[in-house]
């Protein structure tokens, strides 16, 4: 079997309900040989084409290196779900967001919604998990607020690994996570793209 492409994101999202985030964050903060902590939150705005591609500008209000980005993602052909997709991150952090806007719109892309999200982020050297309430800010009032947890393989070495292996990354947590609620039936085919788009 050969290795996954660069610019391939395989990841898993779960929803949870509110009276569990603290639990969730309780049983992540226990698991061994954590790379990274960190806690950031902001506004992610969506923008969709005629073809129904979309991208992502998203600028946080509190990340620690300042990074903005804009993102791409794309269903691999014949996808059933979301799971495994093609996605590509260009920081934009050092661009005016009117030009990043205007540049969206002259590829043909027209505004569409507009969440936020807070989100906690727990690097580890094989994947990334994260749990996260987002909220609907499209009309400046938030609204449909849920709460999700994902789990990433590591999309440095995503590479290095092929679909098997990936996904026994995803078990691997999936398993760590079960006390929380966290399994392979409880895994979502849409994504927030799907979930929120107007």
């Amino acid at each position: 079997m050969e290795n996954l492409k660069k610019h391939t994101e395989v990841e898993c999202k779960y929803r949870i309900e509110e009276t569990d985030l603290f639990k969730v964050k309780l049983h992540m903060e226990k698991i061994e040989n954590l790379v990274k902590f960190t806690y950031v939150d902001g506004p992610d705005s969506y923008y969709i084409n005629k073809d129904g591609d979309f991208l992502r500008y998203r600028k946080p209000n509190n990340s620690e290196d300042g990074r903005a980005e804009l993102t791409m993602k794309k269903k691999m052909k014949d996808a059933k779900d979301n799971v495994i997709r093609r996605e590509w991150n260009i920081r934009v952090d050092h661009t005016p967001e009117e030009t990043i806007t205007d540049m969206i719109e002259n590829l043909g892309f027209s505004f569409n919604f507009k969440i936020f999200k807070v989100c906690h982020i727990y690097k580890y050297a094989d994947a990334t998990l994260v749990f996260y309430t987002v909220a609907d800010i499209t009309d400046s009032t938030a609204k449909k607020i849920d709460h999700f947890v994902e789990i990433e393989v590591d999309e440095d070495t995503i590479h290095e690994k092929t679909e098997e292996q990936a996904w026994e990354v995803i078990k691997k947590y999936e398993t760590i996570l079960a006390a929380v609620g966290i399994s392979a039936q409880k895994r979502m085919k849409k994504s927030l793209f799907e979930l929120y788009r107007n």
